[in-house]
């Protein structure tokens, strides 16, 4: 994408043009195009394409949310519509009037000039989903999110929307298809109107494709009704193989099909390093994202989109803070802000495990002052927290709140008490003895109550619950008799870790002069990215002499290599191939055994490949522990 002359009053955001429409005070450098009064108004050209019109048909149902009055057609309104490749004679004669390079971008697929000419807003597109985009560019810039159609969430209605005179942008996207491939939600058949929201949608996203997920759903996808159907919206319809190797971005499920996931979504650093190594690697063809319910990976998607269209949107540096606006455009700045840090804290716990994966996660109650109960403990205090906030947000943002933030977050909690107290009584009850057991009682009752609630809260939304897996039946009679408060007594961690020191990868001691970091990735939530040859030292002091491990996690993205020096001793190489159960657990775990004195040791990690992301470090007494979590936090 080209920005020109980029000039924008109040926000201008990491290159997203989003523009913050209530002015403290309106300069002689601000064209008024709504002016409190009458409705905002527009002209088109004469003969657009079908996406333009239902490109207009959106702007104008935004402009009402906006400012209570829908945008009309008007041959002199304030915004000027043109579609370059079905413009007339005539109508290139019009826009000869504003001196618009529009040579600089009439060859580029699916660009768009948005700026203010001679007292009016001219939006000229290549192709006409470009002119879409220009149109509904409008509509982000006058505080509307891409998601207001799915997530219902009412933008602030204003006074007046003012733009700078000077201001001026031209766009266009840096991955040429940008699409979606919707996976089915259990074994409900996707119909033509779930298309057609996804249509709409993607547009709004700035995407221009949907792909089949499987021959059988290509029948349907390349049929001539649903082409027709999708062409209304400028969307082009892919087959099975359209493309020998395209980036597939994967939030319906982690490393296979099996390992489905459509409560939780996937951690906005797993998705932003994917797509970083594409940009690096200049694989800008095609971006695929697979998901379930895009409402419920809504950030992920935006995020996804946002990179394709411009690869220089989102950097590392920048990536918390990309979030934190999308999270302001949906509920506003003081919710974004009261947010984040627990929104935050609920990516780095399904980088620990997804909800829905638990059944692969090997936490050990006996480690750690009980690993598991810890788990459950931090999702019921990010659930409560999750729940404080409720009284900020807009009543008319409720629904948008409750499935974009509040759903994932108290779904994950209530599913990863199910089953992890369902694996506790499992774990307990010996055999033929279950119902004298009751500590195993317990854990199954707390986790059929964790059931009950999951129920409670997917009965309404026709989302079907998996009871758990229990050692044996229990009556309602005997729940109520078992359950307990479910209030659990933790020591603190740092008593129970003994001579165990757990470091997350930032708390290095010397490194490279520029260490690049990725928020919202891995167990630690900052993993640290290393280019080849990087190294960096860790100091630590043992208590204990002996055979200690180093453990070394990283995360799993492709088979690497890294190098291990303890004191003075010899480079040791150590190959990474990830697993299926590595990408799950989200790292992969690398073990060295060292015959270590009492006192000070460093080690020194060094990248003998490219794009080592290391997580978090353990230097353990224990060569033989079995655990799952790396005890940095308490979790």
């Amino acid at each position: 994408m080209n920005l020109q002359s980029m000039r924008i009053k109040n926000i201008l955001f990491l290159g997203l043009l989003l523009f913050s429409s209530i002015h403290s005070k309106i300069s002689a450098a601000d064209l008024i195009w709504y002016n409190g009064k009458y409705a905002v108004s527009y002209n088109v050209q004469k003969k657009v394409s079908p996406v333009v019109r239902e490109a207009v048909n959106m702007f104008a149902s935004d402009m009402e949310a906006k400012t209570g009055h829908k945008a009309t057609a008007r041959n002199n309104g304030i915004i000027d519509i043109y579609q370059l490749d079905m413009m007339s004679n005539k109508e290139f004669k019009n826009l000869e009037i504003y001196h618009i390079s529009y040579q600089n971008f009439i060859a580029k697929p699916d660009a768009f000039y948005l700026g203010v000419r001679n007292g009016r807003i001219v939006i000229v597109g290549s192709n006409a989903i470009g002119t879409a985009y220009g149109i509904l560019e409008l509509s982000r810039m006058a505080g509307i999110s891409p998601w207001i159609d799915v997530t219902k969430a009412m933008p602030k209605k204003v006074r007046y929307l003012a733009i700078d005179k000077s201001f001026q942008t031209t766009q266009w996207p840096s991955v040429t298809y940008r699409g979606i491939a919707l996976l089915p939600n259990g074994k409900e058949t996707l119909k033509i109107e779930d298309y057609q929201k996804m249509f709409r949608l993607l547009v709004r996203l700035r995407g221009n494709c949907i792909m089949a997920n499987n021959r059988s759903e290509e029948r349907l996808i390349c049929s001539k009704s649903f082409r027709k159907i999708a062409d209304n919206y400028g969307i082009q319809t892919l087959d099975y193989q359209s493309s020998k190797h395209p980036v597939f971005v994967n939030l319906g499920y982690i490393s296979e099909r099996e390992n489905d996931i459509n409560v939780s979504s996937v951690q906005p650093g797993v998705v932003y390093e994917q797509l970083q190594n594409a940009i690096d690697t200049h694989d800008t063809k095609m971006w695929i994202t697979r998901c379930h319910l895009p409402k419920v990976a809504s950030y992920d998607l935006s995020l996804i989109m946002d990179m394709a269209w411009n690869s220089q949107y989102v950097n590392a540096q920048n990536l918390e803070a990309h979030y934190k606006n999308w999270l302001t455009q949906l509920f506003g700045d003081l919710v974004a802000r009261k947010l984040l840090p627990l929104m935050s804290d609920y990516y780095r716990l399904i980088g620990i495990c997804k909800p829905e994966l638990l059944a692969h996660a090997d936490f050990n109650e006996s480690e750690f002052g009980n690993e598991l109960e810890r788990y459950i403990a931090a999702y019921q205090d990010l659930s409560r927290r999750i729940e404080s906030i409720d009284r900020l947000v807009d009543p008319d943002n409720k629904i948008a709140y409750f499935a974009a933030i509040k759903y994932p977050v108290i779904a994950a909690a209530a599913t990863t008490e199910m089953n992890l107290e369902a694996q506790e009584a499992r774990n307990i009850a010996r055999p033929g003895l279950f119902y004298k057991d009751e500590e195993a009682l317990a854990a199954a009752a707390n986790s059929l109550k964790a059931y009950q609630r999951l129920k409670e809260i997917n009965d309404p939304l026709g989302i079907k619950s998996v009871e758990p897996i229990l050692p044996g039946k229990l009556t309602d009679k005997q729940v109520k008799q078992y359950a307990t408060t479910n209030q659990y007594d933790l020591q603190p961690l740092r008593k129970q870790l003994g001579n165990c020191i757990a470091l997350n990868a930032i708390s290095y001691a010397s490194g490279p002069a520029e260490i690049t970091t990725i928020p919202m990735l891995g167990h630690s939530n900052n993993a640290i990215v290393l280019h080849q040859n990087d190294v960096l030292e860790y100091t630590f002091n043992t208590r204990q002499e002996g055979i200690h491990a180093i453990r070394i996690a990283t995360i799993p993205n492709v088979t690497n290599q890294i190098q291990i020096r303890v004191d003075f001793g010899n480079w040791e190489t150590i190959y990474i191939d990830p697993s299926k159960k590595d990408f799950v657990r989200g790292q992969v775990i690398s073990t060295i055994n060292k015959d270590l004195y009492v006192g000070s040791h460093h080690i020194y990690i060094k990248a003998a490949s490219n794009r080592v992301i290391l997580d978090q470090i353990m230097f353990d007494h224990d060569p033989s522990r079995i655990f799952y979590v790396i005890p940095v936090t308490s979790y």
